[in-house]
């Protein structure tokens, strides 16, 4: 018997997640993976569509002024981190997980990665009061940390399997990575986009943060197992 909608809104199929992606961008995937898998989509497909909607969003972020650009942008990146929500759930929904499906999703996650930061520069860049050397540290530690970041949770998620247990919850735990999870990422990237001088400061922190976090989280879970 197929899953029905409620199996995917109850996320029966969903990776555990932090707070926001958990109540927002897990249910809207649930929601197209169910789509999805009535219109005999495969996975793969769900992925590439994502990554198409972040790319989207990025092109209107860096070239369209105003409340519509921002508006717009906003939609498309949240769209296509739905999307990449979704094609996991409906992986495991219809049982069609694959190598080449986590390499696929990993690697459009990367590129998703890139063209975000691609934007802040080309938006951060335009007024000429920021000197082009800063503002490139600034993008390019927000990269490094999105890109260490992904690498970390691609790793544990496949060492989890095997070795390592859940990790302990906690509020503070919490706090931090949903304020660092990727719609609210998203969101204040958006919400500061006329503001350079914030977004700047806003980018190199966020990219600080996920260096720290996302080691200080490796290191803490081998070191508590093993070999």
């Amino acid at each position: 018997m197929s899953p029905t909608l409620a199996d995917f809104l109850d996320l029966r199929f969903a990776t555990q997640a932090p707070m926001p992606t958990q109540a927002f961008s897990q249910r809207l995937g649930a929601v197209l993976a169910f789509c999805a898998m009535r219109w005999k989509c495969t996975p793969s497909a769900i992925t590439a569509l994502g990554l198409l909607s972040s790319l989207a969003g990025s092109i209107v972020y860096a070239t369209v002024e105003g409340v519509i650009g921002a508006i717009t942008a906003l939609l498309f990146y949240q769209l296509g981190y739905a999307f990449d929500c979704a094609d996991g759930q409906l992986a495991r929904a219809t049982q069609q997980t694959s190598n080449y499906g986590a390499w696929l999703d990993v690697a459009c996650d990367h590129l998703r990665n890139v063209s975000l930061t691609a934007a802040v520069t080309l938006t951060l860049a335009q007024p000429q009061h920021l000197p082009f050397e800063a503002v490139v540290l600034s993008t390019s530690l927000m990269l490094a940390g999105l890109t260490q970041s992904l690498h970390t949770s691609t790793v544990l998620r496949a060492i989890t399997r095997e070795t390592l247990p859940p990790p302990r919850a906690g509020m503070t735990r919490a706090l931090i990575t949903s304020a660092m999870d990727t719609p609210i990422l998203l969101l204040g990237i958006v919400l500061l986009r006329d503001l350079t001088d914030v977004l700047f400061i806003y980018a190199g922190a966020m990219g600080a943060g996920y260096i720290v976090v996302s080691s200080a989280v490796a290191l803490r879970r081998m070191r508590r197992n093993v070999p």
